[in-house]
């Protein structure tokens, strides 16, 4: 009996012993899965740049690791990493917070906005006491070389060699603008091009352009001035001494800068020539036209005098007789510097043969050509052809559009808006001609708006 109890104690002792192993083997084995398992509150945020001027566009990018839940700024992000691209118009600091089953996780980094000069302002239009009108409101911008933005308030610094290429000028609730050191023609809006004699400043000189605007109660807006300074030349004169480059060769071109060449045509036909080339100095220019390309001028352009350097001057010739002639044209400044000659041929054949009609007018405007952000301009596509025109607009709301001209006496004319602007917009037409006989090249035309900026280079 006392060996059974024996016996029965050892059995009960090792079954207990066996069942406590097993139990540790479990809980060993639960426990070792929870660690590896456990997720921890993890976060990363980097902005990319630490200091901006205002406007900046910024890539924020952020990781959470292994976390569960996180938030940037109050707002939840999606796990993981990723980005996205903000505009920085004041001080930011990006706050990332990150929660998991053993915590949380903070992390913060943030964008400074570096002082700038204000940006051209104007005063909102105020109504006066009892009714009046609007007060009027001045915009002037200048663009020189060299920089990619205008100036449109105070003033800016140039080397000698760049150029003003563009002056434009616009208004709110004006009937009439006035100008010094250019002339508005009392307009309300409008833009003046380089090569004009306004725009020529000397090296080592500078010119204040003033816009002012006047209402229809007869009050005027202030005077809106922006100054442009031009570096003396600093010029080393090659040797043997004098320092006069020679103008460049001219182009070639049709009617008008916007028609190409024409390079056949029936014998006895009047064809026109535009001719167009600049000076490195800014000197006057003319053209010598050599009509039978034997080296000898036949034509000054203009007869008597110079002309301001990208002045285009035109003139009209015509072949009696069947065959292939090449005319040369070249450019001479106002002290004497010549360039080389520049040729062109036309093939002249016989009267019976029939040619293609002539190219279509297209003209393509924008009103007004300079607008403050958020605001739109309009469109407006001309076409003028006795056969189908079709263009593609660019640029335009919507992206881009067909406007097709079937070839009608009446002009086709098609107006659209931009889509608000908050930088320069490029307006693009491109159009194909299908007249009845033979074929004609594509025309482009460009315009372009822009955008009172936020931000000036000084």
């Amino acid at each position: 009996m006392p060996q059974y109890r024996f016996t029965h104690r050892c059995r009960s002792i090792l079954s207990t012993l066996l069942l406590c192993f097993f139990l540790l083997l479990t809980i060993s084995s639960t426990a070792t899965s929870s660690v590896f398992a456990a997720s921890f509150a993890y976060c990363e945020v980097d902005p990319g740049t630490y200091s901006v001027v205002v406007g900046t566009s910024i890539t924020v990018r952020w990781d959470t690791g292994d976390s569960a839940e996180a938030t940037l700024n109050g707002v939840a992000v999606a796990l993981g990493r990723h980005s996205r691209v903000d505009v920085i118009m004041e001080t930011t600091t990006y706050t990332l917070r990150t929660r998991s089953g053993d915590g949380t996780a903070t992390c913060t980094s943030s964008v400074t906005v570096e002082a700038v000069p204000p940006p051209p302002t104007t005063p909102p239009p105020t109504t006066p006491p009892g009714g009046g009108p609007s007060s009027a409101e001045a915009f002037l911008a200048v663009y020189t070389s060299g920089f990619v933005t205008p100036v449109t308030t105070s003033e800016r610094t140039i080397e000698a060699a760049a150029a003003v290429e563009r002056l434009l000028w616009s208004s709110r609730n004006a009937v009439r603008c006035e100008g010094e050191e250019f002339l508005t023609g009392d307009t309300v809006s409008g833009e003046l091009t380089g090569p004009h004699a306004s725009l020529i400043i000397e090296p080592g000189t500078n010119k204040t352009y003033r816009l002012r605007c006047v209402n229809t109660a007869g009050t005027w807006s202030p005077w809106v001035a922006v100054t442009i300074r031009k570096n003396p030349t600093t010029d080393t004169p090659p040797p043997g001494g004098g320092g006069n480059r020679a103008p460049l060769p001219p182009d070639i071109f049709g009617a008008d800068v916007m028609t190409a060449a024409a390079v056949e045509a029936s014998r006895g036909t009047v064809l026109p020539f535009t001719f167009r080339a600049t000076d490195p100095d800014n000197d006057s220019i003319r053209y010598d036209i050599d009509w039978n390309n034997d080296s000898v001028s036949d034509v000054a352009l203009p007869d008597t005098g110079y002309v301001l350097s990208g002045t285009e001057r035109s003139a009209t010739y015509r072949w009696d007789t069947i065959g292939t002639y090449t005319f040369a044209a070249r450019t001479r400044d106002n002290r004497g510097a010549v360039s080389s000659w520049r040729t062109h041929t036309v093939r002249i054949t016989d009267a019976g043969t029939t040619l293609p009609p002539p190219p279509p007018e297209i003209t393509l405007l924008a009103n007004p050509e300079l607008v403050r952000a958020e605001s739109v301009s309009e469109i407006t596509l001309r076409i003028e052809a006795t056969y189908p025109v079709s263009c593609t607009l660019f640029g335009v709301a919507g992206g881009s559009i067909v406007v097709a001209h079937g070839g009608t006496a009446t002009p086709l004319v098609h107006r659209q808006f931009t889509e608000p602007l908050v930088a320069a917009q490029e307006i693009t037409a491109y159009c194909i001609s299908t007249p009845p006989i033979g074929t004609l090249p594509d025309e482009t035309r460009r315009t372009r708006v822009n955008v009172v900026p936020l931000i000036e280079e000084i």
